[in-house]
């Protein structure tokens, strides 16, 4: 069994969804509009277990997913994220597993603000698959191919989303493993990641 891996004050896992409702969407509520099912709250991981953690900050509550990457590969959470960002800010951020892949989207006021998409398979060059919408200040010093987290968190920071992960305000979620449909994959690279285990805090 394991806890949540944080390092220098932050959970460590691949793609975070940060959403600024304020408290105005219990998390029943929140994972009945985004249709995150099966789970159960826990206090652990277990081996090889699906899971997402929730943090509330008083203002944005943080959907953080597992290194399988699980959350990510769903279309109907990424369907619903959208649709939730008809009334809520959204931001949210993806990196690679074994690669520098990349991806930031940003809703506010109803509207998609910036979408952007580098897409590296492992050891290779990567490219550019999408970019939309005004670029925040702090991406001019990512450089792509480069690890870009740091820079990813300082526009977390920019919006006002709290970065600071304690062990005892993380709600856990888990389900037993399930191999994902290839199907409802998300354009560019293929995430999943076996080693999570390794990457937990036991």
């Amino acid at each position: 069994m394991n806890r949540p891996l944080i390092i220098d004050d932050r959970l460590h896992a691949p793609y975070f969804t940060f959403i600024k409702e304020e408290g105005k969407l219990s998390v029943t509520k929140l994972l009945q509009t985004l249709e995150i099912e099966g789970y159960k709250s826990t206090e652990y991981v277990e081996d090889f277990n699906h899971y997402f953690f929730i943090v509330r900050d008083g203002k944005w509550t943080h959907i953080i997913d597992d290194w399988y990457y699980t959350l990510w590969h769903s279309k109907p959470f990424l369907s619903n994220i959208r649709k939730l960002a008809s009334n809520y800010e959204i931001f949210s951020f993806m990196i690679g597993d074994s690669d520098n892949s990349f991806e930031i989207e940003y809703h506010r006021g109803g509207q998609m603000m910036r979408h952007f998409i580098f897409d590296q398979s492992p050891f290779g060059n990567g490219e550019v698959k999408e970019d939309l919408g005004k670029k925040f200040e702090i991406e001019s010093k990512i450089k792509i191919g480069d690890d870009p987290l740091n820079h990813l968190w300082s526009i977390a920071d920019s919006l006002g989303i709290n970065s600071n992960h304690k062990q005892d305000e993380i709600d856990i979620f888990t389900k037993p493993y399930k191999r994902h449909d290839a199907s409802n994959k998300r354009q560019g690279a293929s995430k999943s990641c076996w080693w999570h285990r390794f990457i937990m805090k036991e």
